[in-house]
């Protein structure tokens, strides 16, 4: 037997670009027919890599002594940065894992203007290629800051795709910590411990509540997809987005992918769903998630390179 590993491309992504109906993302996370296999991390390297020579023709000096060093984006330098604006869609979180990533690799100090300029370009290229992303992240953000100002409660949960509550605290007065305590029915309980400060840590929070529910996503579709070969009498092997097979269940399990993606993403409105739950709790009325919706999601029924 010849076993061969297929991989989502960039998952979150890919349920970011499903959540929000938009064309660009999907597109560029392989979510169409298209016959050309796309890659989150080459998007944003060439966007970045063009801003950076059309500033070095308009003589930017840090431009061009990036340039003079050699420097490239590329998926090395790139991929955490864009990963991390998956789970936290935050400028800082992007710009520290750039500058990690080229850290003591070129010529000029990643302290100084010349990583700071490249850090620039690569965010406002992420922000322009990743926007169903960030549209996601930025409403757990807004309505998170909106649940902090004015509601009295402090104790919250959303149900995720697989009918699990997953339960979280908002306290003034609290830090988010994203520890599990224990697990027991069907709540996961996470803990807030007090810190000396009063403001309220929405980035952690954001993170905390936004990536658990993107991540729940992988774990649900992992299931569906599972489902789905184990009544064709296939094994599969499950590492997040990742799937090992026989090479001949290949398109077996390609066609499984697809599907599962359709269902899950065509129950419900998922991020509107989460609206209501947590307007219901908090007694605050919640901005309503607009999708981009330029994006048909049945077309995932006709993608080439959904995994792969």
């Amino acid at each position: 037997m010849t076993s061969i590993a297929l991989d989502a491309t960039s998952s979150a992504v890919q349920i970011a670009a499903m959540l929000s109906k938009d064309l660009k993302t999907a597109m560029s996370s392989n979510l169409t027919a298209s016959t050309d296999k796309n890659s989150m991390y080459k998007v944003i390297a060439n966007a970045a890599n063009a801003k950076l020579k059309a500033a070095a023709k308009a003589k930017v000096p840090a431009a061009m002594d990036a340039l003079n060093n050699r420097f490239t984006f590329e998926k090395a330098n790139c991929k955490t940065a864009v990963i991390s604006t998956t789970y936290s869609a935050s400028q800082m979180a992007a710009v520290d894992s750039f500058r990690k990533a080229v850290k003591n690799k070129y010529a000029f100090d990643p302290s100084l203007k010349t990583t700071s300029f490249l850090a620039a370009i690569l965010w406002d290229s992420i922000s322009e290629n990743m926007e169903a992303v960030l549209k996601v992240i930025n409403w757990f953000s807004d309505a998170l800051t909106k649940i902090s100002a004015e509601s009295k409660e402090t104790k919250f949960y959303i149900t995720l795709p697989n009918s699990k509550k997953f339960l979280f605290m908002i306290n003034k007065t609290m830090k988010m910590e994203n520890k599990p305590l224990s697990f027991f029915d069907d709540v996961t309980n996470f803990v807030a411990t007090e810190v000396e400060t009063d403001k309220f840590d929405l980035t952690k929070a954001t993170r905390l509540v936004a990536s658990q529910f993107i991540q729940s996503f992988d774990a649900a579709l992992a299931e569906l997809i599972v489902c789905e070969l184990d009544a064709q009498n296939i094994r599969v092997s499950v590492n997040m987005d990742s799937f090992e097979v026989d090479d001949k269940y290949k398109d077996a399990l390609r066609q499984a992918a697809r599907e599962s993606y359709f269902e899950l993403f065509s129950e419900k409105d998922w991020m509107n769903s989460i609206r209501l739950e947590l307007e219901a709790q908090s007694s605050v009325k919640l901005d309503a998630f607009i999708p981009t919706n330029d994006f048909d999601i049945s077309e995932v029924l006709q993608s080439n390179y959904l995994v792969s």
